[in-house]
């Protein structure tokens, strides 16, 4: 399914962790699918976890990553709480999560992420985890 909630994005579910560490794209056959004409970020997930404190385990793709990178996966969070709350399986009410991306040879990170699902309602989402600081500064303006 592609979903849009800030860019568009191909949500493709799999069956376990290690499909998604495994899948690599393959560019010249995406491009000659025209799939960047609909989006140019994949987002496979799969229920499991490789750092077993997870539900989910996912990965972003697209035709300029190489085959072994496993960028953050933040951006497309809201993509993937709207293809959730889109299933038909997927009750009313509030629902938490928890997913893992990496590798076990990369850099893990967990994102927990809570959303809540209304009948003819906006999905109001909360996602958050464990963070890095990357740098500190001050705006002086007059």
């Amino acid at each position: 399914m592609v979903v849009n909630v800030d860019t568009p994005t191909l949500i493709i579910p799999v069956t376990k962790p290690e499909h998604v560490l495994a899948a690599s794209l393959n560019a010249e056959r995406w491009a000659d699918l025209f799939g960047g004409v609909y989006t140019s970020e994949l987002f496979l997930f799969a229920p499991g976890s490789i750092t077993g404190s997870s539900e989910f385990h996912g990965r972003l793709l697209n035709p300029n990553l190489p085959r072994d990178m496993f960028p953050p996966i933040g951006n497309v969070m809201p993509e993937f709480i709207a293809y959730l709350a889109e299933q038909q399986d997927t009750a009313a009410g509030t629902h938490t999560l928890s997913i893992d991306r990496g590798s076990p040879d990369t850099r893990k990170s967990i994102l927990h992420a809570e959303f809540d699902k209304k009948p003819g309602k906006e999905v109001k989402c909360r996602i958050g985890g464990n963070v890095i600081k990357m740098g500190v500064g001050e705006l002086l303006y007059s």
